[in-house]
């Protein structure tokens, strides 16, 4: 069982849960991966759960990869969520569909999708968290209460779109 879906229409970028989510095999998790023609899987577990779920060695062989790990609860700091951004660009730059997973597939993944988004598709911040929303992902989920919307908007655009306004 995987939640496999476009974190926004048309993109070549999808969020999914990690191998095993919910007593999915990994065989399953691996052949949805191979049907949406998955070239690159962006892993964000922290370097524990990593540990514990045997990710990203599970399908390393299958797929290039890379762990650029996120916190479970709270908010990334900039330099973490730089790298799992670069992580998905540069897989779409090299012409690869990428999955980002982290444990079920919405927070930490759908943060990164935003971040995605807002960086290098034109999104403005708030639009690309109520798309990639949409698209079955929940980018507030592992963030504190009282993130406010300005500071999202701060921690989803690069210091360059910032340093504009």
């Amino acid at each position: 069982m995987t939640n496999l879906a476009p974190v926004a229409p048309d993109a070549p970028v999808f969020g999914v849960c990690r191998p095993r989510y919910a007593d999915g095999g990994l065989g399953s998790w691996l052949d949805a991966l191979d049907e949406a023609g998955i070239g690159r899987v962006v892993c964000l577990l922290s370097e524990a759960e990593a540990n514990e779920y045997g990710v990203p060695e599970a399908y390393a062989d299958r797929f290039e990869t890379r762990h650029t790990p996120l916190p479970a609860d709270g908010l990334p700091d900039d330099e973490a969520l730089d790298a799992a951004v670069e992580a998905v660009r540069m897989g779409n730059y090299a012409g690869k569909r990428v999955a980002i997973h982290c444990d079920d597939g919405l927070g930490r993944t759908g943060l990164v999708a935003a971040a995605w988004l807002t960086r290098y598709h034109g999104y403005g911040p708030m639009e690309a968290i109520d798309v990639v929303a949409a698209s079955g992902r929940a980018p507030r989920a592992t963030l504190p209460d009282d993130v406010t919307d300005e500071r999202l908007r701060d921690l989803l655009r690069t210091e360059d779109e910032a340093d504009e306004e």
